[in-house]
């Protein structure tokens, strides 16, 4: 995809939203072109047009004055991945009559009705509300109808306010992208940080679902999953009915890091670079809440001084109390420190080890999960224990 540097920036923000809808809706991406031989061209020229399907070389879409609508721009693209109005199908005289003495001369080549082999329906109805549909006066000499619908029931002919359900299936199907739900939100995640859900979350989970999500950090730093709800309909030890599946790179060639079900959260994962796929799948039977799952890009020096934030740190379930990230001195007086190490570090982290904790209570602070590095890592932290019964300090590595 290219666009023309001469249009404005509202207009620019209105493509990059149209084209947003696919992402959110469907498998396809559109990206800026760096040296494809194949791409789109959008131009603002005059009129609303665009070739059907792929022409090879430079494609130009153009958007004029007149076409400044989000909703006119995904009927173009629409267009441009392969798709005809839906009033031009085979089968269109069943459903609607074209008014030709009532269309504007010029413009009856938008009326046309193509054979079979030209229009591939996909199986689907014919689409009353389609975005890719006229509207009943559309190229209209004097306002006068130029389709009329069949069926007197169905008021509405075409919109341009969003894709329809049956615009989805479609360009799903058209694409192979089969199973891609609309609430599996936006297939490409970018950035330092970001969330992913399950769809319908905190409801249940579809059926059918196939949802995947590819996540570009910044850079080239790891990326560190933190699963924050995890409820998926177990299947054994392969998860063989609902499953999420991490992988350690671009798509499912990448090396597996992890296939996960069941009712407890797993542990964080940690990709090797900056990108990781993600793949979610449910079958036809039981469904259950689903998942929260937060991602962030991480870096290897880790230099925490706990001021901001916990650094990715996180406390383990299975103990008896938590960590506490805290400034000043400690509730319980005479046993925290009375100043850190350095000067400029206000916070620290520290556990209440009085009552009511008892002998044999463990508060276990996890580290998020580092790749392998054949330099090895080196760990420096300070501490500070007071008390003759305050018990040990362990640092564990797996």
């Amino acid at each position: 995809m290219y666009a023309e540097e001469q249009a404005g920036c509202t207009e620019v923000e209105l493509i990059r939203e149209a084209m947003e809808e696919y992402h959110l809706r469907t498998c396809l991406q559109f990206v800026s072109r760096t040296n494809q031989p194949d791409y789109i061209h959008i131009k603002k020229n005059t009129g609303c047009r665009s070739y059907v399907g792929v022409q090879g070389g430079e494609q130009e879409v153009s958007f004029g004055n007149g076409c400044m609508h989000k909703g006119i721009m995904m009927h173009e693209l629409m267009h441009a991945v392969g798709f005809w109005h839906e009033h031009s199908r085979s089968d269109r005289d069943e459903w609607v009559a074209i008014n030709w003495d009532n269309v504007q001369d010029g413009q009856e080549q938008n009326f046309i009705k193509h054979s079979q082999t030209e229009v591939d329906t996909l199986g689907a109805p014919y689409d009353y509300g389609s975005i890719m549909h006229y509207s009943a006066s559309s190229f209209s000499k004097s306002g006068l109808p130029t389709i009329v619908a069949r069926n007197p029931t169905d008021e509405t002919l075409g919109q341009r306010d969003g894709f329809s359900t049956t615009d989805v299936q479609k360009i799903n199907q058209l694409y192979s992208c089969l199973g891609v739900h609309p609430d599996c939100g936006s297939s490409f995640l970018g950035g330092p940080s970001g969330e992913i859900k399950s769809p319908m979350h905190p409801l249940d989970y579809p059926d059918f679902l196939n949802c995947r999500w590819l996540i570009n950090a910044t850079g080239t730093e790891p990326i560190i999953l933190s699963f924050k709800e995890f409820s998926v309909e177990a299947g054994g030890a392969g998860c063989i009915y609902d499953a999420l599946k991490v992988y350690d790179g671009t798509d499912e060639s990448a090396p597996l890091l992890g296939t996960y079900c069941g009712e407890t959260n797993p542990l964080d994962v940690t990709s090797s670079g900056g990108q990781m796929f993600i793949t979610f799948s449910s079958d036809s039977s039981y469904t259950e809440r689903g998942f929260i799952i937060q991602y962030s890009s991480v870096r290897m020096l880790v230099d925490c001084d706990f001021d901001t934030d916990m650094c990715n740190f996180f406390q383990d379930e299975s103990d008896n109390f938590d960590w506490i990230r805290h400034t000043g001195s400690t509730p319980s007086g005479q046993t925290g420190p009375l100043t850190t190490p350095l000067d400029w570090v206000r916070h620290y982290l520290f556990i209440e080890a009085s009552s009511p904790q008892e002998v044999g209570h463990n508060a276990i602070l996890r580290s998020p999960i580092y790749p392998p590095s054949s330099t090895g890592y080196c760990l420096d932290f300070h501490y500070h224990m007071y008390g003759v019964n305050v018990g040990a300090y362990s640092l564990l590595f797996p």
